[in-house]
């Protein structure tokens, strides 16, 4: 009787163990075939503008650093930087940027055949050697990279699809690479792409007339603010009239350079693809600035600085040819008195302001002086605004109170005459008077 039992209860267990890798695999390969697969939801990005008169309260940058990002040395960053081609876009089986080096071999891998497939215009690839049990992370973590390190991919929506090509544990994966519908990317894909990297290029090759790289990021930096627009339809989650095909084309460059329309992600993407055909080391990055934000960070002789074109965009209806550099080419103190890079994202160490846009243009003040205030007016007044940061508060709050409060701005020769407005950042020491 115990023989009997015994025997029964190996058979029930054979067919209830092969019962439960049935359904496992049902459940599987349902979820990974699955068609529905929802693309970003682009409606949690939120812009956040910097406060201009109220004094805020002065963040501890150093614990921002400990809590959310891991510095990392110069050595670490091994970016392989474009070669400049102004004429066209590096070869995108040979660039890979930030996110690939925080990959392993086997994401690398795939990131790499991702990338061949797409440059070549297919949406669809096999890779033969990938171990099916192991291979779903890699292939998020893959993807997450390749679209965070190439702008020119502007078609994807954030998703893909997988099949095994031999059934259940065999080696080999067969990928979907999915793209809006909008696009009509299987019909038209080359009219898209080339309209996007004609501009671009048009962009670069302005920029490569610039005798040095900061002459070339201050030139695109200058286009984008003065061509492109702040897409608010694209912001606001509860439009109902905004339209839902121009709005998730501002997230690329795309809606930037052909529609003239951008949020954060579309102006720093676009930012991106520039530089990196003018072969200089720019990457894109998301986190929170009062809401989900994006911006860039790049590397000039040897140094990394943050750039957030986005929050130089002034939007004004008002006096719409003007330029702010609050965040051109700034350090970890700066930006991070209001950004936070993604949680755990590793980030270089941004610790010069050589770069910075009033460094180069001797528009940083250690003291706040009325004759330099004056002379700084006369160096800009080709822009039609001036633009001045200070080294510290006491500074800045002299500043302000003097030109501002007692309207000493009058009696600054290039503004004689002149009606102003001007935008104060008091958690940037910055100041910017438009006329």
């Amino acid at each position: 009787m115990a023989k009997k039992k015994k025997g029964c209860g190996c058979g029930c267990s054979v067919i209830i163990i092969v019962m439960i890798f049935w359904v496992i695999g049902i459940i599987f390969f349902g979820f990974i075939n699955n068609d529905d697969i929802d693309p970003i939801d682009f409606d949690d990005i939120v812009i956040e503008t910097v406060a201009e008169t109220e004094e805020k309260t002065e963040i501890d940058t150093q614990d921002l650093t400990e809590d959310y990002t891991e510095d990392i040395s110069e050595t670490q960053m091994q970016t392989e930087a474009p070669t400049e081609d102004p004429t066209g876009l590096m070869d995108t089986t040979i660039y890979r940027g930030r996110m690939y080096n925080e990959l392993n071999n086997v994401e690398k891998h795939i990131y790499d055949e991702m990338a061949k497939a797409l440059s070549s215009g297919q949406l669809s690839l096999t890779i033969d050697d990938i171990d099916y049990n192991t291979y779903v992370d890699a292939s998020y973590r893959a993807y997450d990279a390749l679209y965070a390190d190439h702008p020119e991919f502007f078609w994807l929506n954030g998703g893909w699809k997988a099949n095994s090509t031999g059934g259940f544990g065999s080696q080999g994966i067969k990928y979907e690479i999915m793209c809006y519908d909008y696009w009509n990317y299987t019909t038209d894909k080359n009219g898209y792409i080339d309209a996007v990297m004609t501009a671009a290029r048009d962009i670069a090759t302005q920029a490569s007339t610039y005798p040095t790289d900061y002459d070339k990021m201050k030139f695109v930096h200058d286009y984008l603010v003065d061509n492109v627009t702040y897409d608010h339809f694209c912001s606001d989650k509860d439009s109902k009239t905004k339209p839902q095909v121009s709005s998730q084309q501002s997230h690329t460059v795309y809606g930037a350079l052909i529609n003239d329309l951008a949020v954060c992600d579309g102006y720093a993407k676009t930012y991106q693809l520039i530089m990196n055909m003018l072969g200089i080391e720019c990457e894109y990055i998301d986190g929170d600035a009062g809401g989900g934000h994006a911006w860039n960070f790049m590397k000039l002789d040897g140094k990394y600085y943050w750039m957030d074109v986005t929050w130089d965009d002034p939007d004004s209806k008002d006096y719409p040819h003007y330029t702010r550099y609050w965040y051109f080419n700034v350090d970890d103190a700066t930006l991070k008195s209001d950004h936070t890079p993604e949680y755990k994202v590793m980030t270089p160490s941004c610790s010069s302001l050589d770069y910075s846009y009033y460094a180069c243009e001797g528009a940083y003040l250690n003291t706040y002086d009325f004759s330099k205030i004056c002379a700084i007016a006369e160096a800009q007044k080709a822009e039609g605004n001036i633009n001045i940061k200070f080294a510290s508060k006491s500074e800045y709050k002299k500043a302000v109170k003097d030109l501002f409060t007692n309207r000493k701005w009058a009696d600054v020769p290039v503004l004689s005459g002149k009606t102003i407005v001007y935008e104060t950042a008091d958690n940037l020491l910055s100041i910017t008077i438009i006329y």
